[in-house]
């Protein structure tokens, strides 16, 4: 039985981390770049994004086909478009988007209860050409990660605590690892 590839875009296509992804993608039947973004203004706007593909680069997401995932690695304004685009869609998110702004964080965590949505430390490190991941990177990511997961005690909820606060009181009693 035979499976249809996986219908992936890219936005952030054309810098260091989409062009990786995009090469690791020509040699991977069992996805298919379906959409490459840059930013609005780019030289690569409208060019070819994959030679002998049909693939081009487009400067938003108004063109955009049915997706199966969305991979971002961008910049906090290109982030906050794919962000919209795959929540009117439904479309699940990974990024690897660093820089971000308490607003946009803020976004990103509610999103998380209503599409698939991936932000790792691997990626975090990778993102910063890093080989490892820190305990910084791991604890940076845990609220974002596992806020929405959590259901309170009615005692901690009588307490005004909520889950940001209790991951908060949990991380800072976890020692960081020593080699």
């Amino acid at each position: 039985m035979t499976s249809s590839p996986i219908r992936l875009a890219i936005n952030g296509a054309s810098g260091r981390m989409g062009q990786a992804l995009l090469s690791l993608l020509r040699a991977d039947g069992r996805f298919e770049p379906a959409y490459a973004v840059v930013s609005p203004g780019s030289p690569h706007d409208g060019r070819t994004a994959w030679p002998g593909h049909a693939l081009r680069y487009a400067h938003d997401w108004s063109q955009a086909p049915a997706l199966d995932v969305v991979v971002d690695f961008s910049g906090p304004a290109g982030l906050a478009a794919t962000l919209d685009h795959c929540l009117a869609h439904g479309v699940p998110l990974v990024t690897g988007t660093t820089g971000l702004d308490a607003a946009l964080q803020a976004r990103l965590e509610a999103a998380g209860a209503r599409i698939a949505l991936l932000r790792a430390a691997r990626v975090a490190a990778l993102v910063e050409q890093r080989d490892f991941v820190t305990p910084d990177d791991v604890k940076r990511l845990v609220i974002p990660t596992l806020r929405h997961r959590l259901v309170l005690s009615p005692e901690l909820e009588m307490e005004g605590l909520d889950n940001a606060d209790v991951l908060q009181q949990i991380l800072a009693q976890v020692q960081a690892p020593r080699l």
